[in-house]
């Protein structure tokens, strides 16, 4: 079984001294197959402390693990968060620097709790526990209750009906009813599932038409039909599309690459050697990127 986990910005709460605003941090243990959230909860900070209170939680309610995957981050790099889990026999990784594909999962995980987030800032919500309180009923209502599509399938495949909450633990159960095989984790369906050409955790951005919606139809056929037009210097056709990004800053001061050179105390020929970065990063907040292009300019 492997964990992923990953901080992600929160809202700003009036917890501060004199009613100051606060920003907030959600700390995530999230199963790398199933995406079941073991433990995920927002906190004032985002110091080493949070970290560990993250994997106490999701060890005391779950058991031990077989590994955790995070990133390059300052808390995940500390000296407890790397010993205490190899302690108890969990293997520790860490992702490439910079290499954020490799998270994706709790990437995506993290788009589902943008939504959260929208919705809460209509809330008014004054303190941390409240913030907590609404997440917990958010992820026990919504996200663990959301089928899983890459189950649903399996479900089809067998002529069996899919039932409400599509999670890994009911589809090992159905399976040792039905008697297909005597004995299986909810692991062990996660790594099928993973092997499977179709990847559960990947997907497509797509513009779902609105049902029963004439106008919405409308005006999207109103937009294919401008993206179709011939090009024209006098009225061009423009794209614009936003992202948010992570501003991330350098721990450590990088070094500079070095050509093949002479050593001044021998006069022989010394390899030289790229540039190194360090693989420890800092956060420093986040931004939007906006881009607009002319598909059919020149």
């Amino acid at each position: 079984m492997l964990i992923q986990g990953d901080i992600k910005y929160g809202l700003k709460l009036p917890i501060g001294r004199n009613g100051a605003k606060v920003q907030t941090y959600l700390s995530s243990a999230i199963d790398d197959y199933s995406r079941y959230l073991l433990s995920s909860r927002f906190y004032d900070n985002q110091e080493e402390a949070i970290i560990e209170d993250t994997f106490h939680q999701a060890i005391s309610r779950y058991g031990t693990f077989d590994a955790c995957y995070f990133d390059n981050g300052t808390q995940y790099i500390a000296k407890q968060i790397r010993f205490s889990p190899a302690r108890l026999g969990i293997r520790v990784m860490y992702a490439k620097p910079r290499s954020g594909k490799s998270k994706g999962k709790i990437e995506k995980f993290h788009q589902v709790v943008d939504t959260f987030i929208r919705e809460s800032k209509l809330k008014n919500i004054r303190t941390l526990e409240e913030l907590n309180c609404l997440w917990a009923i958010y992820l026990e209502e919504y996200y663990h209750k959301k089928k899983h599509d890459g189950i649903a399938e399996y479900y089809e495949s067998l002529g069996a009906a899919v039932p409400e909450e599509g999670t890994l633990r009911l589809f090992a159960e159905h399976c040792m009813e039905k008697q297909y095989i005597v004995s299986i984790s909810h692991t062990k369906i996660g790594e099928m599932l993973n092997g499977n050409e179709l990847k559960p955790h990947l997907n497509k951005y797509w513009c779902i038409p609105k049902q029963n919606d004439s106008s919405f139809v409308a005006n999207m056929e109103g937009v294919l039909g401008i993206y179709q037009l011939p090009y024209c210097k006098e009225v061009p056709v423009i794209c614009m599309d936003e992202k948010p990004l992570q501003l991330l800053g350098e721990g450590r001061e990088r070094i500079s690459v070095s050509p093949i050179h002479l050593a001044p105390d021998t006069q022989l020929p010394k390899l030289g050697y790229c540039e190194k970065i360090d693989s420890e990063y800092v956060r420093c907040g986040t931004a939007s990127i906006f881009m607009f292009i002319e598909p059919l300019g020149k």
